[in-house]
């Protein structure tokens, strides 16, 4: 502590006079006297410490604005004056020349560019502790090479102003913004079929994706370039961008023109797209866009109906009729039923199901999409991307990344992004509905199910090996199923006329169903590696939301992202949402949207 100091006011007044009593390393306590009436007198008050603070400034070679009187520490009143404590106390402030910082900023289809944005930081004192000027400011703002014609200087001057006035800094003050440059248009493509399923129209998505040798499947109209170039803060150029460009691609059956802006068959049979999207980020949200468009033509293969159906197969499986009682059906391309899936039948398929009746007591797996026109019951419905069912979903469990059904019963509903229900109503058995959205559900569970098919279809194969021969076994793939057949009979010493044709039909069929197999396996093996990943990265995808269309008129567990609750009763249309904070909330919409 310092030896008392006494100081005396400019005027030379006694009662401005004040000493310093103690002081530590950023403060001071200073007495000073006051006539008994000053007390009552604010602005006297407020005088008499502004001299204090200048005072002690000035001997410190210090700003006064770094004075900040810190309260009373004691009176001691006699009869005509009061002696007054106070601490004065050092503001420490933030210091330094000001600061010019660039930042990126996204265009409207998500493309960062960078120095878009120029962000000022101003201090109320320099590094010399001296108060901040303009011409400082704009010294900095030159020196970083800001364009004028981009440079906001009525926002610089007025929270120059509020620093100098409030001795607080201003940081990253969004001073200059750039300009975009333009963009083209996306590339589009037109395909000369049905491409997307809808409910109502399945008949027609299938029949128009029927193709001959020589038909023309889409065009693509490039994406273009921009004609407008823009400019970064500092005045540089940027040229045109072209718009989202698409590349469109051949699988087997199918032919690109030199341009690679035509697709055309050279085969019959049905086509099927799939689509390598991106998912971009806009002002407007998340925009997906194909990457890359692929085109395959899948042979068909045409089954009558009403018979009992064992098929393992590469083509694409159409069944006329309805699939009879305990059938099977496993291929890596698509299925399309006239009529109903009866009881105990599976279908396993690496594309599109497409069934235009009702399903009953059946498994029914897609690596892509199922569609159903009728009813479901007491069935298994798995699917990568969608599930649509017009009709009721009764005591079964449909799990896909987005799913859309009529009245839902007793059931439970698993989607990645979003469950689209008409209604909920009640089961005669009582058994509660769940509805659960989510990424983590849907990942779970497909996870299970790729990991029950793969492990049944790798006991299968095991069996066919064991009666082939790990010889012929190794062979498929590389050598036509016929050939591999008689070697297997010429192995085993047999011949056509010998075996009943009923018999070797069965080893056909077996050997048939090896490369569909193992396709199949490779696909949902594939897909776990991929949900592993994401499940473990927490990837989050869209909104999770259960949409009801009309109402819910019986008790229904709905767990979104993780968050379950119960609703008995709600008149639709509704949308239900996870609010974030471990509730789920209901949003009522209006009747016609």
């Amino acid at each position: 502590m310092s030896e008392p100091m006494t100081h005396s006011g400019p005027t030379g007044d006694p009662r401005v006079d004040f000493r310093v009593v103690s002081q530590a390393f950023d403060s001071w306590n200073v007495q000073f006297r006051v006539d008994v009436r000053e007390l009552l007198d604010q602005k006297a008050l407020l005088r008499h410490l502004r001299q204090i603070k200048r005072a002690i400034a000035r001997e410190h070679s210090l700003p006064e604005s770094c004075m900040l009187f810190d309260g009373i520490v004691r009176k001691t009143r006699t009869a005509d004056f009061v002696d007054v404590v106070v601490r004065i106390t050092k503001q420490i402030f933030e210091k330094g020349s000001p600061r010019i910082h660039f930042a990126e900023a996204p265009a409207d289809d998500g493309t960062p560019f960078a120095r878009m944005k120029a962000l000022l930081d101003i201090f109320y004192l320099d590094q010399f502790e001296r108060p901040i000027t303009l011409d400082r400011v704009m010294s900095a703002v030159s020196e970083a090479g800001i364009a004028t014609d981009s440079l906001d200087a009525g926002i610089i001057s007025r929270r120059l102003q509020e620093v100098l006035e409030h001795h607080i800094p201003a940081k990253n003050i969004l001073v200059a913004r750039g300009e975009f440059p333009e963009s083209g248009a996306d590339a589009e493509i037109q395909f000369f079929f049905q491409a997307v399923a809808e409910p109502g129209n399945t008949d027609v998505y299938y029949s128009s994706r029927k193709v001959s040798k020589g038909d023309l499947l889409c065009q693509k109209t490039p994406a273009t370039v921009g004609r407008k170039a823009g400019r970064n803060v500092r005045g540089e150029t940027l040229p045109p961008r072209s718009g989202l460009d698409v590349e469109l691609k051949a699988g087997p059956g199918v032919a690109l023109s030199f341009d690679h802006n035509e697709a055309v068959a050279e085969t019959d049979g049905v086509v099927v797209v799939d689509r390598e999207i991106r998912r971009v980020k806009t002002l407007q949200g998340v925009k997906e866009f194909p990457r890359a468009v692929r085109l395959k033509i899948n042979p068909l293969l045409r089954v009558e109906g009403n018979q009992v159906v064992d098929i393992s197969t590469s083509q694409c499986v159409e069944v006329v009729g309805d699939l009879h009682i305990g059938s099977r059906i496993l291929t890596d391309s698509e299925v399309f039923v006239s009529g109903d899936v009866q009881e105990d039948s599976i279908i396993e398929a690496g594309d599109d199901i497409t069934v235009e009746g009702q399903i009953r007591s059946s498994i029914v797996s897609s690596d892509r999409s199922v569609i159903a026109q009728g009813s479901v019951r007491d069935s298994r419905l798995s699917a990568k991307d969608k599930i649509i069912i017009k009709g009721t979903v009764k005591d079964s469990t449909v799990v896909a990344d987005t799913v859309s059904a009529g009245a839902v019963q007793g059931s439970k509903i698993v989607a990645r992004k979003k469950a689209i229900l008409d209604r909920i109503d009640a089961d005669e058995g009582n058994i509660l509905s769940t509805i659960c959205v989510g990424m983590l559900d849907f990942f779970k569970q497909r996870v299970r199910d790729n990991q029950e098919f793969v492990e049944k279809a790798r006991e299968n194969l095991s069996r066919i090996e064991l009666l082939l021969g790990s010889d012929l076994m190794h062979q498929i793939g590389a050598t036509s199923p016929q050939t591999i057949l008689m070697k297997f009979l010429a192995k085993h010493r047999m011949n056509q006329d010998q075996q009943s044709k009923k018999q070797v039909e069965v080893y056909r069929r077996l050997i048939e169903s090896v490369l569909p197999t193992l396709q199949l396996m490779a696909q949902k093996e594939a897909e776990n590696v991929d949900l592993a990943r994401q499940i473990a990265q927490r990837e989050q995808g869209d909104e999770s939301v259960v949409v009801i269309r009309e109402r819910i008129s019986a008790k229904t567990v709905i767990s979104i992202d993780g968050v379950e609750g119960d609703i008995s009763q709600l008149e639709g249309p509704a949308a239900i949402r996870s609010d974030g904070k471990g509730n789920l909330e209901v949003e009522m919409k209006r009747k016609d949207t």
